[in-house]
């Protein structure tokens, strides 16, 4: 974790820039608010020591940063908006649906509930990541009422898992004990290549105990790319109809933004049957990764402070404005993800920001 300063969260300015050094006939190419934003942002995120630094870091070995490119070579082809009824359309016509997790983030759970609730209309089984397949017994414990949630936090605690938000797991266990709905834990430890042939073998077991069930799986992003958790699946299961949901991938905004596509619309279309949810930002899921922080546990206080601040300099110094001089404590910060994220041209962007201001 890079030197903050005394204080373990951002307090500082970014040298971030609202004229940038470059020749003329380069200059005049991005002198614009989008391209500035793209400019600062990328500043911003390159201060944090996000998920994407310790795929590359020596000490983790050549086998996650060959995991990690795979995922990155699988993963782009035409990406266009796409609406959340056409996503649920496909996963009706889907006997399983990957959902990608960021660990330690509750809003990822938040979107898997909200996916399953979509699509109530056929039986449901729910796998997790986040369980140990040695556990299992203590997750069907929980769903039959017989241990409380505190007592199953205690067994996933000392089984070394704590990098995952347990205020969002919470929230799927109890949507699956209130509905009766099996959950699978299908986690073992070993490499990433293997896990993802063990866990192609475990959903091959579970979709033949539960043939009329439509599988639910939450999974770490990096799994989901064609040639990993999907490929190994197929292997299995050749006629196997799937869809894959990613949550706020980093790499997707990257690329909105530098086609200048709404990055606050609601979702995008990877291929006909890969799509991605705009439900969380780069900036926010790095500085929740670098302080292994689950967001809930201190929402509304450090992180929280930090994000707004650093979102609302990125906007003031890409606006050629004065960092600093209007007060964003009042301001809610899905304002200012509209006013970042979205494709607003320049004058309609500043004119939005100063009305913040005006409004508070």
């Amino acid at each position: 974790m890079q030197d903050l300063g005394q204080n373990k969260f951002y307090s500082g300015k970014l040298e971030l820039k609202s004229e940038l050094h470059l020749e003329p006939e380069v200059k005049r190419g991005i002198s614009n608010f989008r391209k500035l934003f793209k400019w600062n942002y990328e500043i911003a995120y390159g201060s944090i020591l996000g998920p994407e630094a310790l795929y590359c870091e020596e000490e983790v070995g050549s086998e996650v940063e060959q995991y990690y490119q795979s995922f990155v070579n699988n993963l782009f082809q035409t990406i266009k908006p796409v609406s959340l009824e056409k996503i649920n359309e496909t996963i009706k016509r889907s006997d399983l649906v990957y959902v990608s997790d960021f660990h330690p983030l509750r809003v990822a759970k938040n979107g898997f509930i909200s996916l399953i609730e979509e699509n109530e209309d056929s039986p449901t089984v729910i796998m997790l990541e986040a369980f140990k397949t040695k556990k299992q017994k203590h997750l069907d414990s929980y769903l039959k009422g017989e241990i409380n949630n505190g007592q199953l936090k205690k067994v996933f605690n000392d089984n070394g898992e704590g990098k995952y938000s347990w205020q969002g797991l919470s929230l799927i266990l109890e949507y699956a004990r209130e509905r009766k709905v099996p959950v699978y834990g299908i986690d073992t430890k070993n490499t990433l290549w293997e896990r993802d042939k063990f866990w192609a073998k475990k959903h091959q077991q579970v979709l033949g105990d539960n043939p009329n069930s439509k599988i639910f799986t939450l999974v770490g992003e990096l799994h989901l790319a064609r040639d990993h958790l999907p490929a190994e699946l197929l292997e299995v299961i050749p006629d196997i109809k799937s869809t894959t949901i990613y949550q706020g991938l980093t790499e997707i905004f990257w690329e909105m933004l530098e086609k200048g596509m709404d990055a606050h619309s609601e979702a995008v279309e990877i291929n006909e049957d890969t799509f991605c949810l705009n439900n969380c930002s780069p900036l926010l899921k790095a500085l929740v990764y670098e302080r292994n922080v689950d967001l809930d546990d201190v929402s509304g206080t450090e992180i929280d402070r930090v994000y707004k601040s650093m979102l609302g300099e990125i906007i003031e110094e890409s606006l050629g404005l004065n960092v600093g001089d209007n007060d964003l404590n009042p301001v809610n910060i899905i304002d200012l993800e509209y006013i970042a994220h979205s494709d607003l041209g320049d004058d309609e962007v500043l004119q939005m920001y100063e009305q913040l201001f005006s409004e508070n």
